[in-house]
């Protein structure tokens, strides 16, 4: 099933590249984007932009930065039926069947082989994260920050409570607050139009819990950083690593 259309095609390296992911039923797409090296995604919902187009990327140990200078080299794309059990946490199961698309890059002058970003739509949402397939020198290497970011599009989606987790509850009351500090993941938003948008993570023993910490004032804008218990806690991995998945579910009809 070929489900993914090209902008430009992929048989030789470019800093320059774009692509959409519908999702089964073509209710959700995801749109990918390497603009000059920079790596971005966007979610449509039906005919609206529901996620605004938001960076993707980290830090790793001595400044390696990998939300910039990226050339893409190959893209493998799969479709399934069935569900993926790793998209799944303690409030939220992203339905079953996805479409995925598997985005391979390299970085000049960088000591490893490759970075990899995995995007899958579902019928209610999306999933992304990073995978280290290639090699790199020595035996591991350190995640200083992520930089991933979440831009919502609406400024009027507001931050559901804490016990509002949960979609069909009684209770969704608001915050109007500033989120400086942090917001810890699961995280819901919800429009005037009872359209929400909840955001959470799967685990990975040993990989810091993710925050969403706001980037601009008055705006729904925000970095996905680490939760760190100390200064210095940062996370050291070896080759194919896979972070968690960072999942955005869409539902709408939701009264409020």
């Amino acid at each position: 099933m070929v489900f993914l259309p090209a902008f430009i095609s992929c048989n030789k390296t470019t800093n320059n590249f774009q692509l959409v992911i519908p999702s089964p039923d073509s209710q959700i797409h995801v749109y990918f984007s390497l603009n000059n090296g920079e790596p971005y995604y966007l979610v449509y919902y039906k005919d609206q932009i529901i996620i605004d187009w938001s960076l993707l990327g980290f830090v790793l140990k001595d400044q390696v930065n990998l939300t910039k200078g990226l050339n893409i080299i190959k893209t493998e794309s799969r479709s399934t039926t069935s569900n993926d059990t790793l998209i799944s946490n303690e409030t939220s199961l992203l339905s079953d069947g996805f479409n995925e698309m598997t985005l391979y890059f390299e970085k000049s002058g960088l000591e490893m082989d490759q970075l990899a970003i995995v995007l899958r739509a579902y019928k209610n949402g999306i999933a992304f994260c990073y995978f280290f397939p290639g090699k790199f020198p020595g035996d591991k290497l350190t995640i200083l920050t992520e930089e991933t970011q979440l831009d919502i599009y609406d400024d009027k989606y507001r931050l559901l409570k804490k016990d509002s987790i949960l979609i069909g509850i009684e209770n969704k009351e608001t915050i109007e607050k500033n989120y400086n500090e942090g917001i810890n993941l699961p995280a819901n938003f919800i429009s005037g139009e009872g359209i929400c948008i909840s955001v959470s993570e799967t685990e990975l023993s040993g990989y810091p819990k993710m925050k969403l910490v706001r980037r601009k004032p008055d705006k729904q804008s925000f970095s996905f950083q680490l939760a760190k218990s100390e200064p210095d806690d940062y996370f050291s991995f070896s080759r194919n690593l896979k972070t968690p998945w960072r999942i955005i579910m869409i539902n709408s009809n939701v009264e409020f």
